[in-house]
């Protein structure tokens, strides 16, 4: 880069984003060729120029802290600024549900190898991914009555409450680097809405409340309300995590893709799985599948089935 065209970029950056230089920096984050610059107005600036960088760091302090680092804004020698709110939000679901355009991305999540405790340290009884033709989107570990699950990271508490829908006393944990974590069927709700909380820290007692059965924790790791496995970067027999970075690339996120196509029938009166599946146009065999029974289940009314 000519002396020229550093000092024009410096310039229009003084000029046109004075802003930046009124916010505190939070971090800085060397990224392939650029930097990443962390304001605590949750901007983030992306720059690939010596002379800005030297003037920002002779302004202001450096503390650290973990952000979401993605390639979808990378401008060689240039700054982007984009805002991605981060308050409390008191809807259950943050980015407003399930939507696969929001994970159309390749994003590379620092983990704190240091900031991870197993919520519970008890055997995983279902698995993340489908299941009786729904999909299951936790992690789900066996645990006694009033036994105490742990925060698995650091973070803000963003919902403490009982949920109608199915997860009883559930926690929300909002993290710095972009995820959150749900913890469902609580016996009894230890933490606040707006709370920090370390990795580790009680938030809750076992239970079994909602739709459960008996008691477990139901787990949940989304980003952007997008559910993924949590085996991906947490080995949970030994109680750490694989790596110190998360890659979320589309691929994980292809069971969201599949829920927005999938369809369910309710059983009524008369109703047999032939002429279900001649009436959606899916083989009695694939019903089963789907379905985890066999062709010789009794159907029952009000029944649901999953049919796409």
């Amino acid at each position: 880069m000519t002396r020229l065209l550093k000092y024009t970029i410096l310039s229009f950056l003084i000029l046109n984003f004075g802003n930046i230089f009124s916010q505190n920096i939070i971090d800085t984050i060397p990224y392939k060729e650029f930097e990443i610059i962390l304001l605590d107005n949750q901007t983030w600036c992306y720059v690939n120029n010596d002379s800005v960088l030297e003037l920002i760091h002779k302004r202001d302090s450096i503390k650290h802290y973990n952000y979401i680092l993605s390639e979808k804004t990378y401008l060689p020698d240039s700054l982007v600024l984009f805002v991605d709110e981060w308050d409390s939000i008191p809807q259950l679901y943050g980015y407003g549900g399930l939507n696969y355009a929001l994970v159309q991305d390749t994003f590379a999540i620092p983990l704190d190898t240091n900031d991870f405790t197993l919520p519970f340290d008890g055997k995983v009884i279902s698995e993340f991914g489908w299941r009786w033709g729904r999909m299951h989107h936790a992690l789900d570990i066996q645990l006694q009555l009033g036994e105490p699950v742990k925060a698995a990271f650091s973070g803000k508490v963003r919902r403490a409450f009982y949920n109608t829908g199915g997860y009883g006393n559930l926690v929300i944990i909002r993290h710095k680097n972009g995820i959150e974590t749900y913890y469902a069927h609580l016996s009894k709700l230890l933490v606040s809405e707006g709370q920090w909380v370390e990795s580790g820290e009680a938030i809750g007692l076992g239970g079994s409340t909602g739709y459960s059965f008996a008691p477990h924790l139901h787990w949940e790791v989304r980003f952007k309300d997008n559910s993924f496995n949590p085996r991906i970067f947490v080995d949970y027999e030994n109680g750490k995590l694989k790596s110190d970075t998360l890659i979320l690339v589309p691929e994980l996120f292809y069971h969201i893709k599949e829920l927005s196509q999938t369809q369910y029938y309710t059983v009524k009166q008369g109703d047999s799985l032939w002429g279900i599946s001649r009436r959606f146009g899916i083989s009695i065999s694939a019903i089963c599948s789907l379905n985890n029974i066999t062709e010789n289940t009794v159907l029952k009314i009000g029944q649901t089935l999953r049919v796409r």
